[in-house]
């Protein structure tokens, strides 16, 4: 029993790890662009979102996945086993509809491939969600050992698919800020260039 217990302290602290490593992202968006224009009203089906909507769309709900989870971090980090698993399943409830939110965007052109991989990277996050619920429900209880061995296995090979969430999530959100920064130096080697030819 006590071994099963650890094995899913363990295997949680693993998972919560992964998923709150999108607080990292924090820092990446650039939100000064705002809600998206037509974020208020519902979007019509299969209609992509312009550019500057689609990263907004992103910004939001990335920020809000980070909001949720601080708002969970001293109880997280209590080091009470109760008051961990309770906040735990609340951050769950809260977390798992804005990564469905999140992969169910419908990109531009420009990021079809990068929302392909936060489709699947949000699917596995929301697996992986559901699946260190099952966990904390069986912990004080008779566990049952294969199972907890198979949801074990089954986020070691999701785990993978989270990391490179975080990984396109970075870039989508620092597409502007990168565009910006090529503008930039465009205008600066122009303005060389015309400062040569003027002498």
């Amino acid at each position: 029993m006590k071994r099963n217990c650890g094995k899913i302290r363990v295997c949680l602290a693993a998972v919560l790890a992964v998923l709150m490593s999108v607080s990292l992202l924090s820092a990446c968006g650039d939100n000064s662009t705002g809600q998206s224009a037509g974020s208020e009203d519902s979007p019509q089906e299969n209609i992509s979102l312009s550019r500057e909507d689609y990263i907004a769309e992103v910004n939001e709900i990335c920020d809000e996945i980070v909001t949720v989870s601080a708002g969970y971090e001293e109880d997280l980090n209590s080091g009470d086993v109760s008051k961990v698993l309770e906040a735990t399943k609340s951050m769950v409830n809260e977390i798992r509809p804005l990564y469905t939110e999140l992969g169910e965007l419908k990109a531009p052109a420009e990021f079809e491939e990068q929302q392909k991989q936060i489709k699947d990277g949000c699917d596995a996050s929301v697996e992986v969600l559901d699946l260190s619920v099952e966990l904390m429900e069986m912990e004080g209880s008779e566990q049952d050992q294969e199972r907890i061995e198979t949801i074990s296995a089954r986020i070691a090979e999701l785990t993978p698919q989270l990391s490179d969430l975080n990984t396109v999530l970075s870039e989508v959100r620092t597409a502007d800020t990168a565009d910006t920064a090529d503008t930039a130096d465009t205008a600066d080697e122009t303005g060389t260039e015309n400062t040569g030819s003027d002498e």
